[in-house]
């Protein structure tokens, strides 16, 4: 049964307990709050419904980045700059909407014109790794029938002719590189929606010091601007753990924003697109015809990206999908053009040539590349169709159908030598070939154009490596998160300071306020439960809704509050179990002392008053036979008289409530036995309705226990009793115990002494026989009080049992 800890005690617990608690939660959202994202948040992240994956988004994987070697594997990924010409051009043709570079490129990347530092980057490690094969190669070749000193000396000549060769690749690459880097910069104003990140690892010392900027901590250069006032671009940082869960669109660095290049390549869509830090929380705003859309940042301007999850991800193609179609592209031109060189293009228009149209498409394109601008493109891409319908016209066209007649008759002719129809039949049959081979190229190119167009066509592609492992992501792939909560308008929504403290402190204070009054046992249990049904709460919260507060900052900081209350409620228990104990022991069994220290009432300190049976158990002998030459002798036997009286009237439920020479008093239905029977709940409460007669009551049982201690000590029959009933008062002091006051106890001390006198051993007042139902008793006279009051007291003889 919990311990009750009254109004001046519960209400100091409270006052502790929530002061505490308020305390530690100012600590922990100060800690937790805002930037901390971890185990927790990803665990209840698998159980929210997975983000939609806008269509419009689309991954152009030109290789993969591993979280251990990214250094070693960066090298791999570093592109020609005609490489990325022949994407820029194929998404012009398939109508995409816009092209986000961010993958090294060779020549380009560093924006300045100088690409010395990227070229002996990747020189360095593409000639650092075949250096180290060719170590290994001869390594295996060492063990074997080649002596050692011969393989050292092989080695040793081929690294060197390796070094050589390395120097005149690095002459020969620099000045193509210019060139393209020139042709790179007109195709992506061409084509008018390209974007490419201004930043990358391998600037060298001297150009960032020209630069004024400073290395991040990955190993990427962080700034505002850079010589020509190209922009640079905020780059995500994964939290301490190593996982991205939080991008900045716009970074906040003073009077500069920098943005992130997402952001920056879609902000063009919105009428206003921009940062609202007027209120609590900072916000982004995005615009546009069809309404408004708010993402709530956290503390560090970010927002919080949710991450496809099961079958659902970004659509994905592998850069080399480029370069097959541009590579089928020019073989099925060789192929027209060995088809025109044959004369197969004698049935159809000159105007319609396919290589004519593919001729003239090209320098459309080169002229559209030189402007440098798209004045040319919506020529380019109609020249374009017209030449792959003129295809598709030619090779499934009669031209093959007449030429092969043609030979056809000619075979038939007569005269002909059999040397000639063999030669006839070859040319018939290569031109066959000739239409096969143009049909099967033109089918195979169709498949792969089709594919391109219907997963590029309106489309946001990004280009540059992935990540090879689905725990953690490329610098790529968090542009498509952050680019993809922009496009459908999905992120989580985390809560401002003052919500996550208003919230966790009121659930906080709640509990505790169910806890105020409740024992040590209760306070942990069910504190423990209502912490469960409080993380459940705000993760359920989380889960359905979306709004983030940190389960672990109200589940810790009401923990907090349980334990104070936890360990106050148990430091009460413990002085009020000395207390009781101190008070009490001297006067209850040791099993009913338990009861009482277990409800931990009543308090000593506190007079109660109840209807209590009292019986005054007097032994003449102490004083008829007292030995005045041994008075130790005396106080022994006094003492016996008194643990007897004790040891039996306790282990019913009496109260030994005090004793004095002869004399003993014990009392039935006091406060101390009401709260044994409550708490062991055995026995129903007494019936103290006044004038019922029933067995029980304090004087049944008082008057049953006397009976029965007469007949199982026979020593006690010498001994009188009085018994008496009636409104007492119970009070306990350090220096008298505890004590019963009122007139029962009087009366009671009376009878025990007047029951020799009437030759009677128990003598009872008539409130005692009127509540014993069926007693046999004998009437013998009067007791008078100084107020005029009478008392009738009778003799009992046997109750009714």
């Amino acid at each position: 049964m919990a311990v009750p800890i009254f109004k001046r005690k519960y209400k100091l617990r409270l006052l502790i307990s929530c002061v505490i608690t308020l305390g530690t939660l100012y600590c922990l959202n100060f800690l937790f709050s805002g930037p901390r994202l971890g185990p927790v948040y990803d665990f209840l992240m698998k159980y929210r419904r997975p983000p939609a994956i806008s269509p419009e988004l689309v991954l152009i994987e030109t290789g993969f980045i591993t979280k251990d070697g990214a250094e070693q594997e960066y090298s791999h990924n570093i592109i020609e700059p005609a490489s990325v010409i022949t994407v820029i051009l194929t998404l012009a043709e398939m109508d995409s909407n816009a092209l986000l570079i961010q993958a090294p490129v060779l020549g380009v990347s560093l924006g300045n014109g100088k690409p010395e530092d990227e070229l002996q980057f990747q020189f360095d490690e593409e000639f650092a790794l075949l250096s180290q094969n060719i170590r290994n190669l001869f390594q295996g070749i060492r063990v074997g029938s080649i002596t050692p000193q011969e393989a050292d000396q092989y080695v040793t000549e081929l690294v060197r002719l390796t070094e050589r060769g390395k120097d005149r690749l690095l002459s020969g690459l620099l000045n193509k590189d210019e060139a393209a880097a020139r042709l790179l910069e007109r195709s992506a104003a061409a084509f008018g929606k390209v974007w490419q990140t201004g930043d990358i690892r391998v600037t060298s010392a001297l150009e960032k010091a020209a630069m004024g900027t400073e290395e991040s901590k990955g190993g990427e250069i962080a700034g505002n601007a850079v010589p020509g006032g190209k922009p640079w671009y905020s780059r995500p940082q994964p939290d301490s753990d190593g996982v991205l869960r939080r991008i900045a669109p716009i970074l906040r660095a003073g009077e500069v924003n920098t943005e992130h290049i997402v952001f920056a390549a879609l902000k063009g869509r919105f009428e206003l697109a921009g940062l609202d830090i007027r209120d609590l929380q900072p916000k982004l705003v995005l615009i546009n015809a069809e309404g408004e859309q708010v993402f709530n940042l956290d503390t560090q301007d970010c927002i919080l990206i949710e991450k496809p999850r099961g079958n659902g991800d970004f659509r994905r193609l592998p850069l080399s999908v480029f370069f097959d179609y541009e590579k089928l592209d020019q073989e099925l031109f060789r192929f027209l053009q060995e088809a025109e060189s044959q004369g197969y293009f004698a049935y159809i228009d000159p105007e319609t040539y396919p290589t004519f149209l593919y001729k003239y498409s090209r320098t459309l394109q080169d002229e559209m590349l030189e402007k440098g601008n798209n004045g040319k493109r919506a020529e380019w891409l109609k020249l374009r169709n017209e030449y792959l319908r003129s295809v598709e016209v030619f090779s499934y066209g009669p031209s093959e159908s007449s030429l092969v007649a043609g030979y056809e008759r000619l075979i038939a002719q007569e005269g002909l030598e059999a040397a000639g129809i063999d030669r006839i039949v070859a040319m018939r049959n290569e031109v066959i070939g000739a239409f096969l081979r143009i049909r099967d190229k033109y089918q195979e190119l169709s498949k792969l154009r089709n594919g391109l167009a219907a997963a590029l066509e309106s489309s946001f592609c990004i280009l540059g490596p992935v990540s090879a492992s689905p725990e953690w992501g490329s610098s790529v792939e968090a542009s498509a998160l952050l680019a993809n909560s922009l496009l459908t308008g999905r992120s989580v929504i985390p809560l401002a300071s003052p919500y996550t403290l208003l919230w966790s402190g009121l659930l906080a204070l709640f509990i505790l306020f169910l806890l105020r009054k409740t024992g040590p046992a209760i306070t942990f249990i069910a504190g423990f439960f209502l912490l469960c049904l409080e993380g459940a709460l705000f993760s359920l919260s989380f889960i359905f809704t979306g709004y983030w507060i940190d389960p672990v900052i109200p589940v810790l900081t009401t923990a907090a509050g349980i334990l104070i209350s936890f360990f106050i409620a148990l430091h009460i228990k413990i002085r009020s179990a000395k207390q009781l104990r101190r008070a009490y022991s001297a006067h209850l069994a040791p099993y009913y002392l338990r009861q009482v220290i277990k409800a931990g009432c009543p308090l000593p300190q506190e007079p109660i008053k109840a209807k209590t049976a009292i019986i005054a158990i007097r032994q003449p002998s102490l004083l008829t036979k007292e030995n005045r030459d041994n008075p130790l002798d005396n106080a022994r036997a006094a003492e016996a008289f008194r643990q007897r009286v004790f040891r039996y009237f306790t282990r019913t439920g009496g109260i030994f409530v005090g004793a004095e020479g002869d004399l003993a008093l014990v009392s039935f239905g006091s406060p101390l036995e009401r709260v044994c029977l409550n708490t062991m709940k055995k026995e129903p409460p007494y019936e103290d309705e006044p004038h019922a007669r029933s067995n029980n009551s304090p004087a049944a049982k008082a008057v049953g226990s006397v009976m029965d201690f007469i007949a199982r000590t026979p020593e006690a029959s010498s001994w009188y009793f009085g018994i008496d009933m009636g409104e007492c008062a119970f009070s306990y002091s350090e220096q008298g115990g505890y004590s019963v006051f009122g007139s029962p106890a009087v009366r009671a001390r009376i009878l025990s002494g007047l029951a020799p006198r009437y030759k009677a051993q128990i003598l009872a007042s008539g409130g005692v026989t009127e509540k014993i139902d069926g007693a046999i008793s004998q009437r013998l006279d009067v007791l008078k009080d100084k107020d005029g009051s009478k008392e009738i007291f009778y003799k009992l003889i046997e109750p009714k049992h």
